[in-house]
């Protein structure tokens, strides 16, 4: 999700309506300012497989890995979160130090 570098993240049609999440400079790492409800929000933007390596490199047990998304109750009470199921929102890593 946070790997376009600039342009557009949804790719619309002439019509206006939402065709895709734009997947652009996926293998180019580093500092993003991006309009997250506000101006200039910096992130920084990293592979997954840089994620997870960095958990192994560092000696961590990965025990999952999710990509949550809302529930039906959830979207019942807010319908716009939908959307939200067309382009890899969070990535959430379940990972522990071996005892």
């Amino acid at each position: 999700m946070t790997c376009n570098v600039d342009g557009p993240r949804w790719q619309l049609d002439n019509q206006g309506n939402k065709l895709h999440w734009v997947i652009d400079n996926m293998m180019e790492e580093g500092l993003r300012s991006n309009h997250w409800f506000v101006h200039n929000v910096e992130t920084y933007h990293r592979s997954i497989s840089t994620l997870m390596n960095g958990f192994i490199d560092a000696g961590f047990l990965i025990d999952r890995v999710l990509e949550p998304e809302a529930s039906a109750d959830e979207l019942d009470k807010r319908p716009s979160l939908a959307e939200q199921s067309r382009r890899p929102c969070f990535l959430t890593i379940r990972a522990r130090k071996p005892e």
